[in-house]
């Protein structure tokens, strides 16, 4: 895909923003908005898989640094037990 910057920039903020959001409404009912709230730090992992697909930036350490400490985080959150 080849978008100028700031088409790019756009569609990833908005592809973020629906990721991260869309699913918590009927989802807090169901478990609450404290847990439902956690899904909101795939923010920035959405935002580097996006940047690496869309704008072709490389993915470093420090990305999979990031995605190693927030995801096991999710699951010990949002674990039952």
């Amino acid at each position: 895909m080849n978008l100028p910057p700031f088409q790019a920039v756009t569609l990833q903020c908005q592809v973020c923003d629906v990721c991260t959001k869309s699913p918590n409404p009927p989802r807090k009912q169901e478990l609450g908005a404290a847990r439902v709230s956690v899904a909101l730090y795939l923010g920035p992992i959405y935002a580097a898989v996006i940047a690496w697909a869309v704008l072709s930036e490389p993915l470093r350490l420090h990305h999979y640094l990031g995605m190693a400490l927030v995801l096991p985080g999710i699951y010990l959150v949002n674990r039952k037990g």
